[in-house]
């Protein structure tokens, strides 16, 4: 693309801007009738096209927003509910989301000792966040476990839930059978997680009945 062309681009967009700007432009008296650099820019034309006719309505703004939702999903490829990753790009995604998952749950932890909350509901929560912690740091050194072990060392004839683990046994072989027992930590947790929220939904129903007496 040559200068020439270019800056000759720039000017028919300056133009037409300026056009714009001069058709929805108020009728004034004869002797205030304004004048217009011919180097006006793009943005300074909205400026005052946007003064002229003020701000643009919430409906022309719905219709925006609409349009380009409608015409993205005209345009969108296939959305899989499972999608793979080539090379350590899931396996570092997912590693990031364990360490923000146990961020958020020794915060809330640290939130509710803090804040010394009465009752069996709290100390049934405080039990599901330390299970949910250390099932997050098994699980995290399980994921590189798995990514070290050679492709040989687990067979999966019978499907992915009947993947067998092959002999013979090697130290980085037992890091994963351990670490692939992360289900004894998680259902404990997620157990006591429903325990909290029966305890929190009888307490509130008792305060509730309370108030209406």
């Amino acid at each position: 693309m040559s200068q020439k062309w270019y800056r000759k681009c720039i000017y028919g967009v300056r133009r037409a801007a300026a056009a714009a700007v001069l058709k929805f432009e108020k009728p004034v008296q004869p002797t205030k009738t304004p004048t217009y650099d011919k180097k006006i820019t793009c943005y300074d034309a909205a400026k005052l096209l946007h003064q002229e006719k003020g701000p643009m309505k919430p409906a022309t703004v719905s219709r925006i927003v609409f349009a380009q939702l409608v015409f993205i999903a005209l345009l969108s490829g296939n959305a899989w509910a499972l999608q793979t990753h080539d090379g350590v790009e899931g396996v570092v995604v997912h590693q990031l989301a364990h360490i923000q998952y146990l961020g958020a749950l020794g915060y809330l932890l640290w939130d509710i000792r803090r804040s010394s909350f009465a009752g069996i509901g709290w100390i049934y929560l405080q039990r599901f966040c330390w299970l949910m912690m250390f099932w997050n740091c098994l699980a995290f050194f399980g994921h590189f476990s798995q990514v070290a072990l050679p492709n040989e060392a687990v067979t999966t004839e019978d499907g992915y839930l009947s993947a067998l683990l092959l002999l013979p046994f090697s130290f980085g072989k037992w890091i994963y059978y351990i670490t692939a027992l992360d289900h004894l930590l998680c259902a404990p947790a997620l157990f006591f997680l429903y325990l909290a929220m029966r305890s929190f939904y009888r307490s509130l129903k008792v305060e509730t009945g309370e108030d209406g007496k």
